[in-house]
């Protein structure tokens, strides 16, 4: 399962490589250097730069967008299959429940008829 930490970048000055990351839940900072000659924002990157690099981010989110969407769906065919297997369990334990109060009461009434015979007997009505 994996675990994504959101964090907040920003940077120190326009001129600067590194960028402050911030995680969003604890004080901590750390800063981070970038490789400037692959980013869209070093100085003196042209549209065509920009573009490409875009682009590629946008790629390589779709692919991770529909690596999700199947194991999602992988995963929500693995949960109904336990919902359907649970349920399965449960008609079954009670169907057995039903079974056994029924011979309960069978066995009840057999017993409250012995005991009704040994009166009688012990009587000699």
């Amino acid at each position: 399962m994996l675990f994504h930490l959101l964090l907040r970048y920003e940077y120190i000055d326009t001129n600067d490589t590194r960028l402050i990351a911030s995680c969003l839940n604890t004080s901590e900072t750390q800063y981070i250097t970038l490789n400037m000659t692959s980013s869209p924002f070093r100085p003196g990157a042209s549209l065509e730069d920009q573009l490409s690099y875009y682009k590629t981010q946008y790629e390589q989110l779709e692919q991770e967008l529909h690596e999700f969407q199947t194991s999602s769906k992988e995963l929500e065919a693995e949960l109904e299959r336990d919902v359907e297997e649970s349920e399965k369990r449960e008609r079954k334990l009670k169907e057995q429940v039903e079974s056994l109060t029924y011979e309960v009461e069978e066995w009840k009434v057999i017993h409250h008829h012995q005991i009704v015979i040994k009166f009688l007997v012990l009587n000699h009505c």
